[in-house]
C-alpha cells in the first residue's frame, strides 16, 4: 500500500507541474545607416521585398544596417529611429536583384 501512496503523490505533483515558459529568441542589433521608403509596395526592388511582412497597399518601410542588412517596420519605427543608432530587428541580407 505504501508504493502506491507514493505512485499516487508523485502524480499528483507532476500533475501541478507547470513548465517555464521558452526564452524569446534574441535579436539581432545593427547599426541604422539609412531608410527607404516607398508609397506603393508593387514599387519596392525586389531586392528589398520581404512578402511576408509586405502590406498590400499602403506604404512600405525598410531601415538599412552599416552592413547592408535591412529591416521592414512600421511608420512608427521608421520616423523614431535615428541614424546611427543600434536597432533590434528582425535584420535580412539583401536578396540579388
Amino acid at each position: 500500500m505504501r508504493l502506491l501512496e507514493m505512485v499516487l503523490a508523485l502524480l499528483v505533483g507532476w500533475g501541478c507541474y507547470i513548465p517555464a515558459p521558452a526564452p524569446a529568441p534574441q535579436v539581432p542589433e545593427e547599426t541604422v545607416a539609412g531608410r527607404m521608403q516607398w508609397i506603393d509596395p508593387r514599387d519596392v526592388p525586389r531586392e528589398f521585398l520581404r512578402l511576408p511582412t509586405a502590406p498590400y497597399v499602403g506604404p512600405y518601410y525598410i531601415l538599412i544596417s552599416v552592413s547592408g542588412h535591412y529591416c521592414v517596420v512600421s511608420d512608427d519605427v521608421y520616423v523614431t529611429v535615428q541614424d546611427e543608432q543600434r536597432w533590434a530587428c528582425d535584420w535580412r541580407p539583401r536578396r540579388p536583384g
